[in-house]
């Protein structure tokens, strides 16, 4: 048990390591409230405990009223998974493209492009009921069958507060976007198929949420657009010289730096006005909080210039050195 600890602790501590962090992250939440909070409850009768007061602090609801009540959950949602193939679909997915984004531009901006395909996900879902009329009715048909469960049926419901979002399925889609877009003739080997373009799998996906926006999953498959969308923009702006991740990458830095100590150096100065014997200044060393300072890392045009040419030529054209330009940029502040 206290390897596992260790390791958790460690993966925690690495500051190139979003891609890990964030899946312990949603399995952390799974396992301690979609599992054993539900299930302690559910085994105690008090499933409309859950219902009524744990899930909605963790998943979007549709209504902007709520929201106001409960802003964490346009964050938690995509945290937040309820069903054991929901999560390991998410995740797999955000493993598979989250290695190519860390390892090309940085474990930072995957972290940027999985939040920011979230939350733009859940703006999207609460956007798409509050403003078309054919998914008012996909709400009336929702608050029907949820009225008829005998769980809820004591309690009155308005139009759109039960109406929710759960899951990292936008932003996984953002980050498989991304990386189709960054390295689309990169491809992956599937089982039964062989080889397939990175590009030709993310259409696949989002070719089936368009497909799914007449079915009862609405609200979902709008976010899954949306993420992807976001994931797009992401990767062109960036090769315009544009990050729009650095304001959720600015966020994530400022609360990290309330939890971690700043790193001191030793600052060695000469005193000329106390010569020793023979002239010779003494040396004295001192420890300021200071912030070590990076060197040799890349400018913007170095890698504006690398990103065409994997745009242009595909990323097996890149040099060594190109590659270690890359990941000396994902590194950057």
């Amino acid at each position: 048990m206290s390897s596992i600890q260790d390791d958790i602790k460690s993966a925690f501590r690495r500051t190139d390591n979003s891609l890990v962090q964030i899946i312990l992250v949603n399995v952390a939440i799974f396992l301690v409230i979609g599992v054993l909070v539900k299930t302690i409850l559910g085994l105690s009768g008090l499933t409309a405990v859950y219902q009524l007061y744990i899930r909605p602090n963790f998943a979007l609801s549709a209504d902007f009223k709520t929201l106001l009540f409960h802003p964490w959950t346009i964050i938690t949602y995509f945290f937040f998974h309820e069903n054991l193939f929901h999560i390991l679909g998410n995740m797999l997915g955000l493993y598979w493209f989250g290695q190519l984004i860390e390892e090309y531009i940085g474990s930072k901006r995957l972290t940027a492009i999985y939040v920011l395909g979230g939350i733009i996900s859940g703006i999207f879902f609460m956007l798409i009921y509050f403003l078309l009329p054919l998914y008012q009715t996909g709400i009336y048909n929702l608050i029907q069958s949820f009225n008829s469960n005998p769980v809820y049926a004591p309690y009155p419901f308005p139009n759109l507060e039960h109406v929710t979002l759960l899951g990292a399925s936008g932003g996984v889609f953002a980050v498989m976007v991304a990386a189709s877009t960054l390295l689309p003739d990169h491809a992956f080997h599937l089982m039964l198929i062989g080889r397939v373009r990175i590009v030709y799998i993310a259409a696949f996906y989002i070719l089936i949420s368009f497909i799914g926006l007449n079915e009862s999953n609405l609200g979902g498959n709008i976010g899954h657009l949306a993420g992807a969308l976001t994931g797009y923009i992401y990767i062109k702006q960036l090769r315009h010289g544009h990050d729009i991740g650095k304001p959720i990458r600015w966020v994530i830095d400022t609360v990290k730096g309330f939890f971690q100590p700043r790193p001191t150096m030793r600052v060695t100065y000469r005193n000329t006005s106390n010569s020793g014997p023979g002239g010779g200044a003494n040396t004295r060393t001192k420890s300021v909080n200071a912030p070590i300072q990076k060197n040799g890392t890349p400018n913007q045009a170095e890698i504006d210039s690398i990103l065409d040419k994997i745009s242009r030529q595909g990323i097996k054209s890149l040099s060594k050195d190109e590659i270690q330009t890359l990941r000396r940029a994902g590194m950057r502040d």
